[in-house]
């Protein structure tokens, strides 16, 4: 494979402009540097070779492109680091395989590893889902991203976003983790967010679950649990280890709770197995009411009605608040 291509006048003139490298030095030069390149091709409009206390340094600039097997990476300008094997690149990166296009300010690309480290205005765009970062790390021959300096997830299709600090993505499968500070939300009307310790998202089955800490707030009703399963094409979830919710002095808990929301905000909540709490009616009387469901009606994200199944005790304080 080549490393570096010209057309055939082009080459000629640019081996001139190396002196006081000989041509036939010149050519055993880029020969040497074919073979460290392995399967991957480069080619530059323009180059300079630079001697270096760190060894040689192949200058590329006026538009520089990589083909490495199925990923083709272009930038304006490179240098080529034949000691590290290494690739620097410079201003309007892409990179293009047929898992994802990416696009940032500054990219290192390591032949052998095959791996890019990728600075500054990082997007990493599939069909139905971006990724923003401002560094991101991507590993070809695991199919994977990783990053520790943050970013935001956007899935377009149901304007869902998803931020964290450290988290991974894995292309083909579009599966994705955040293992800190993950949060997500609703781009279109922002009712209805999820937090939590950590979040597993699986794109193509357009699912999240959380674990850990799991809270999740629509208007004035917050549900909190340890894990949490969402569907957010189907706008709906299933909460479950020790879920409550609560909703100004209403509270109430059970085994499972399975929430149904529209448009982001909740309509309804199913409580499943031991369910108990209290609530205030519309004249403000104080109930306490527990059984084995309990079916919960919401409007403009306040409980409306309540239905109790298999009522195992109930008592009204008339007056209370």
């Amino acid at each position: 494979m080549k490393l570096i291509s010209w057309s055939g006048i082009e080459r000629l003139k640019q081996f001139e402009a190396l002196k006081p490298i000989p041509p036939i030095l010149a050519i055993a030069i880029n020969i040497l540097l074919l073979a460290v390149a392995n399967a991957a091709d480069i080619e530059a409009n323009k180059m300079e070779i630079l001697n270096t206390e760190e060894g040689r340094v192949t200058v590329l600039s006026n538009g520089v492109t990589i083909i490495d097997r199925d990923t083709k990476i272009t930038a304006n300008s490179a240098r080529f680091w034949e000691s590290k094997n290494l690739v620097i690149l410079a201003d309007s990166i892409k990179i293009e395989n047929p898992s994802a296009t990416i696009r940032s300010d500054t990219a290192n690309y390591y032949l052998t590893e095959r791996k890019t480290i990728l600075k500054g205005n990082v997007l990493v765009a599939q069909e139905s889902l971006a990724i923003f970062a401002p560094q991101l790390t991507v590993e070809y021959q695991k199919d994977r991203a990783y990053t520790q300096a943050g970013f935001v997830i956007v899935e377009k299709t149901h304007s869902l976003k998803i931020t964290g600090k450290t988290g991974e993505y894995l292309f083909n499968q579009e599966v994705g983790r955040v293992d800190s500070l993950p949060y997500l939300e609703f781009t279109k009307n922002e009712t209805l967010a999820l937090s939590c310790q950590k979040l597993l998202f699986k794109n193509k089955a357009k699912l999240a679950i959380a674990i850990g800490k799991v809270k999740v707030q629509s208007k004035e009703a917050i549900l909190t649990c340890d894990s949490l399963i969402y569907f957010w094409e189907r706008d709906s979830g299933v909460a479950y280890q020790k879920p409550m919710l609560k909703e100004k002095n209403n509270e109430l808990s059970g085994q499972t709770m399975v929430f149904l929301a529209q448009d982001s905000e909740l309509k309804q909540i199913e409580i499943v197995g031991d369910a108990s709490g209290q609530y205030y009616n519309e004249e403000g009387d104080k109930v306490e009411i527990s059984g084995s469901n309990l079916s919960l009606r919401f409007a403009e994200g306040k409980i409306y009605s309540i239905l109790v199944k298999d009522v195992k005790y109930g008592k009204l304080y008339r007056g209370k608040s």
